[in-house]
């Protein structure tokens, strides 16, 4: 299936930089994996990134420095997958590593009638970050709201409209903090997406903040 929707090019271009937010950069990861223009669109990134660094002044290094890294790579293995998230069919790689498994691993929560979630916190080199994964039933909507920073949205299964757009599974949306919007689930089916934040939702209704801020959400 070709994707309609993917990161903007800014975005990919700090992916590829390892400049983004964590829980931004798990979404993106997520949204390559399951994209083929995409990886098209990151191998090209990573060949020029490649020519550009091979055109760089020659750094000295200890003699033993490739030695004792080798060293370091053998004597450290990466820990095998859990049974649980090798059978994570239902969550692309970056995001079900994340998790620990599939949707069925995700504590989910009601925080409005019909809408469930699950959110985490993410602290990084790159300052903290919010994601969190919500799954809703047919006709829902998220109350009107900008945001104080870069939301990611990925749609996992489902159908969310947002705007003039309707986002399908695998799409995913890029908007920065001068946009207000109030996303709804498109057509018949269940959606579960998961939402990557650089800052915190600023919900237009101040019922519906103080609502969510009292409970803890």
């Amino acid at each position: 299936m070709n994707l309609r929707f993917h990161p903007e090019n800014a975005t990919l271009v700090s992916y590829a930089a390892g400049a983004l937010p964590q829980s931004i950069a798990i979404l993106v990861g997520a949204h390559i994996e399951m994209c083929r223009a995409c990886r098209a669109e990151m191998e090209t990134v990573g060949a020029l990134a490649g020519a550009a660094f091979a055109c760089a002044p020659v750094e000295q290094v200890d003699a033993d420095a490739f030695a004792r890294l080798a060293a370091r790579l053998d004597g450290e293995p990466p820990p095998p997958a859990s049974r649980q998230a090798r059978e994570a069919a239902d969550l692309p790689g970056p995001l079900a590593r994340f998790v620990g498994g599939g949707t069925e691993a995700i504590a989910w929560r009601e925080v409005l009638p019909g809408i469930e979630h699950c959110r985490y916190t993410l602290t990084s080199t790159r300052g903290e970050s919010a994601l969190r994964l919500l799954r809703a039933a047919p006709g829902r909507e998220i109350p009107d709201h900008s945001h104080s920073g870069q939301e990611v949205t990925l749609v996992l299964s489902g159908a969310l409209g947002d705007g003039a757009r309707v986002y399908q599974a695998g799409e995913l949306c890029d908007l920065d903090d001068t946009t207000s919007h109030n996303p709804r689930v498109h057509g018949e089916d269940l959606c579960i997406c998961a939402i990557a934040e650089e800052g915190p939702p600023r919900f237009a209704s101040a019922e519906v903040a103080d609502y969510l801020r009292e409970a803890g959400i």
